[in-house]
């Protein structure tokens, strides 16, 4: 049982060192320096878990929640890059808990947006992500792009849900 609060702790400690260097200004959502931070902590855990709590190397406790350690960081990494707290969605939910009445109408919302927070900040943001490349005034999807649109379509079919919705 150690183990895996120990697989936890270094989680929430991954995630307040990013937080922390974040303010900062030392790391901002670049995936690889937040995979490179991810594997000083996870060593930190591997040394912790080997060298101060005796423990066997063939032990198999100390591996499966270390394997819990890198899947709890793998969810954190594909939350911050494909969340955005910023989206529409959550400026829409802020707008109706902020009104008196708990209510808007659907012009309300339409005066929320403009083409740059809708089209173009989210172009911005996927060429910044290497999701797309821009060329001129053109647009192509890169390889990482075409991967992660794959598993979000192949997990809302699953869910038999559409995309976009």
């Amino acid at each position: 049982m150690i183990y895996f609060f120990l697989s936890f702790f270094c989680f929430i400690l991954f995630i307040l060192s990013h937080a922390f260097l974040y303010r900062l200004k030392l790391i901002q959502f670049e995936t690889w320096k937040l995979v490179l931070l991810s594997i000083l902590i996870g060593m930190t855990y591997l040394l912790i878990s080997f060298h101060w709590i005796p423990a066997d190397w063939a032990l198999k406790l100390p591996w499966s929640s270390f394997v819990c350690y890198v899947l709890f960081c793998i969810w954190y990494l594909g939350e911050l890059t494909t969340v955005q707290y910023s989206s529409p969605s959550m400026k829409i939910l802020r707008a109706l808990m902020v009104h008196p009445d708990k209510k808007i109408t659907a012009a309300e919302v339409k005066s929320l947006f403009s083409d740059q927070e809708l089209i173009l900040d989210r172009l911005d943001d996927l060429v910044l992500n290497g999701h797309v490349r821009k060329e001129g005034n053109r647009y192509e999807v890169l390889l990482r792009g075409k991967l992660i649109m794959t598993a979000f379509q192949s997990y809302r079919e699953l869910l038999g849900r559409k995309l976009g919705g």
